[in-house]
């Protein structure tokens, strides 16, 4: 039976090109500094993200961790939507190792805003913990794949510079974000202090994600990434796949959010659950469900489709590019059938 996985778009698998990159490249001892790939992918995501600096790290749990671990103190707190990807998928590393206290507040599609967050910035006494940092996530995983429109981010960037917060971005899927609002990458870096964003995501490659900053930022990163495990020897070889990732497969990502489009249309039709259409921004695709999800998760993995519950009444698909459009024609097929 042929199998559509459709779980996350983490489950792609290098190309043959990607593995040749790979296969090519040239190494050093990266905790030296010595690794020309490394060195390169490096410069190459800073000026991407117009940032000073940057720096390759095994994750982007590891991405976020760090800006944590650099700005976070045990008696602070990091403002951030409440269904956050840092809150639900990151083992409490925010707490339990940069020591720093989550503080989650609801917003609508995931996007915070000035005025939302600004009854949560100011000045505390002594006994009580203040915000040090604020994170947002673009686009956001647990909200559908939103975007944040770039005018909410600047607004929401100046307040927080004018209250000397660092504004952080978790933008593990920042380059669907960029195609789906049209605005650069650069653009929307510009309007933070610190982001990460993933290269083993949509992009394909099969691990890595980048944190872009400030040099001293970046510099003290390489001190953090060293003390929790993270410093890399010949690590060129999967820089070269990053690399290639960003070379050849940015503009591919408008192709999967047609592929998730198509995918919304037809679970309205089939009326297995339902979604705002107009919520199906980037990639990620999430129906409130009439049954147990579980059902229909099970009557999917019948017919060789693989999704995810995101809860009991909620099911997830995510498309990618291992997924071809003809392949998307024929899961759109089956859903109509359920």
């Amino acid at each position: 039976m042929k199998i559509y996985d459709l779980r996350s778009d983490t489950i792609t698998k290098p190309s043959e090109a990607m593995r040749k990159a790979i296969y090519n490249a040239e190494c050093g001892d990266d905790v030296y500094m010595e690794d020309p790939t490394v060195n390169k992918l490096q410069k190459m995501a800073a000026e991407i993200t117009g940032k000073e600096k940057a720096i390759f790290v095994s994750s982007g749990t590891m991405g976020n961790l760090i800006p944590m671990m650099i700005l976070g103190r045990k008696n602070k707190q990091v403002l951030l939507e409440e269904e956050s990807h840092i809150v639900h998928y990151e083992l409490g590393g925010a707490s339990s190792l940069a020591g720093i206290m989550p503080l989650t507040v609801k917003a609508d599609r995931g996007i915070l805003t000035k005025d939302i967050i600004k009854n949560y910035i100011k000045e505390q006494p002594y006994y009580m913990s203040s915000v040090s940092i604020v994170e947002v996530e673009n686009s956001h995983n647990r909200h559908g794949g939103s975007v944040y429109p770039i005018e909410v981010l600047k607004e929401l960037y100046d307040f927080t510079k004018s209250k000397n917060i660092h504004l952080h971005m978790d933008g593990a899927r920042v380059f669907n974000a960029s195609i789906a609002s049209k605005k650069s990458v650069k653009e929307i870096a510009s309007n933070t202090d610190s982001i990460t964003f993933c290269l083993s995501k949509g992009l394909g490659a099969p691990m890595g994600a980048m944190i872009c900053g400030n040099k001293d930022f970046i510099d003290e990163a390489f001190s953090i990434r060293k003390l929790i495990g993270g410093g890399m020897r010949q690590i060129g070889l999967m820089a070269a796949a990053c690399i290639y990732a960003l070379e050849h497969n940015i503009q591919s990502l408008e192709e999967d959010h047609q592929k998730a489009k198509k995918i919304a249309k037809a679970i309205i039709e089939s009326k297995i659950g339902t979604i705002n259409l107009e919520n199906v921004e980037t990639n990620i695709v999430i129906a409130d469900t009439k049954e147990p999800s579980s059902n229909i998760l099970s009557k999917l993995s019948e017919q060789g489709i693989k999704a995810s519950s995101f809860g009991d009444y909620k099911i997830r698909f995510v498309t990618h590019r291992d997924i071809s459009m003809e392949e998307t024609e024929e899961v759109c097929s089956i859903i109509k059938k359920l």
